[in-house]
């Protein structure tokens, strides 16, 4: 599924760019910024390898007009500032026409806010699931051209709320990582189970 919705998302990102590619070596380099190291290296390994199955199949598709698709994959470290400095390298050197990337929220926000918005570059992201980016978009900040391939912690907490409430759980107790996933969900879940009469100790 996750395959499926990014060979989609990328596809229609780039199918508008693609004839300018033709007249070179019909070939598009999509910058890809990811937490190949750092505490969310593990999904960002898995994120980068995902990305690359699918243009490996959009490719033997036929790729994008014609045109094949290439990666330009840089490492963020799970840390915002890095991956600014990479997605400003990829999109003012590299004149990159869409970056895909981050995982994680803190990572995706700074690349959204510092460099893919004010460049007017479209930005996908596999897996950021904080409201702040749907808050950002609701604002006008995103200039129309961020996408991501989540929902929001906002319906997964009250889905998750509602999963306990049904399953007889009345009184819990959480335990998050102190991130900007954990902090938001923990939030988002809360509202959600305390409004259905849950009770948090």
């Amino acid at each position: 599924m996750t395959k499926t919705i990014l060979q989609l998302t990328t596809a229609l990102a780039l199918v508008t760019m693609a004839g300018a590619a033709q007249a070179a070596d019909c070939k598009i380099t999509v910058g890809l910024v990811m937490e190949l190291t750092g505490p969310a290296g593990e999904y960002g390994q898995a994120g980068a390898k995902s990305v690359e199955m699918a243009f490996r199949d959009i490719n033997a598709a036929g790729g994008v007009r014609g045109c094949d698709l290439a990666t330009d994959t840089r490492d963020s470290q799970s840390q915002g500032n890095i991956a600014v400095d990479a997605a400003t390298q990829l999109v003012q050197v590299k004149k990159v026409p869409v970056i895909i990337g981050g995982i994680i929220s803190s990572v995706s926000i700074p690349i959204l806010t510092s460099v893919t918005a004010p460049a007017k570059i479209v930005q996908v992201s596999p897996a950021s699931s904080s409201p702040t980016l749907t808050a950002i978009g609701r604002d006008g900040k995103t200039n129309g051209i961020f996408f991501r391939t989540i929902t929001s912690d906002a319906l997964q907490g009250v889905a998750a709320a509602k999963y306990a409430i049904d399953k007889g759980f009345k009184k819990l107790s959480i335990i998050h990582v102190n991130n900007d996933f954990g902090v938001n969900m923990v939030a988002e879940f809360s509202r959600a189970y305390k409004a259905l009469g849950g009770t948090i100790v």
